[in-house]
């Protein structure tokens, strides 16, 4: 009887501490995504940096690919169309050509 005693009010003086730290927590919106982990970030994406610059040349007519790089979801094809230089991003995953920057 003692020991259930003395476990009772030990939650008693935890209580308050606990109570008090939730205020404190930051919440964070539903459509939150934590940042990708390492190892999400390393691994191959689906999209090849070959397949990209193919997607770009086949979206982008009488293009020449200067430069190709990925940021953290997209390929950045930089390419040359009749002297008009702009960089189009590919989605890494998906394929889809998401926007052209004109120079």
């Amino acid at each position: 009887m003692k020991s259930i005693l003395a476990t009772f009010l030990l939650c008693l003086t935890l209580l308050p501490a606990a109570s008090q730290a939730a205020p404190n927590e930051e919440v964070q919106p539903s459509n939150f995504l934590p940042p990708p982990s390492s190892s999400e970030r390393d691994r191959e994406p689906r999209i090849s940096r070959d397949k990209a610059s193919e997607i770009v040349r086949e979206n982008v007519p009488n293009s020449r690919v200067i430069n190709i790089r990925r940021d953290s979801q997209n390929w950045r094809v930089r390419v040359d169309q009749e002297g008009n230089v702009s960089d189009v991003l590919v989605n890494a995953e998906s394929g889809r050509v998401s926007r052209s920057d004109r120079e």
